[in-house]
């Protein structure tokens, strides 16, 4: 179940070497609302109100710390003004097409598709958290 405006949010569940498929959804830049107080602030400074496009992950394992990111999209024209300056060059990655066929895990993909390659690494709860 996804919240009301967030209805791209998915969860997955990884195999035993950490892999996962998502679904046909291509991340795209959007803007931030810029109606009210911040949307002036950013008039002001003569600045757009646009995010460059990323995908949020949240990752959570038994025994470790859960991990909040995202990753951006190579390419995309506003990697270098993103609106809340959260990119960082180790977080941009490229989105390659890719033909249906095998992918990760053994899975097929009946449709073209897109692929974007991360290693995310947990890092452990320390004890009072893995007792939890």
């Amino acid at each position: 179940m996804t919240k009301a405006g967030n209805r791209h949010a998915r969860r997955f569940l990884a195999d035993g070497e950490g892999k996962f498929i998502s679904g046909p959804i291509r991340s795209r830049f959007y803007p931030i609302p810029h109606d009210g107080p911040v949307g002036r602030m950013i008039e002001a400074q003569g600045r757009h109100p646009y995010r460059p496009a990323h995908v949020h992950f949240m990752i959570a394992a038994p025994g470790y710390r859960t991990l909040v990111t995202h990753l951006f999209v190579d390419g995309d024209k506003y990697l270098d003004s993103d609106v809340v300056f959260g990119v960082k060059d180790s977080l941009v990655r490229a989105l390659n097409d890719a033909t249906a066929g095998s992918v990760a895990g053994g899975r097929t993909a009946e449709h073209d598709h897109a692929v974007m390659r991360y290693d995310f690494a947990l890092a452990p709860a320390f004890a009072e958290e893995a007792a939890v």
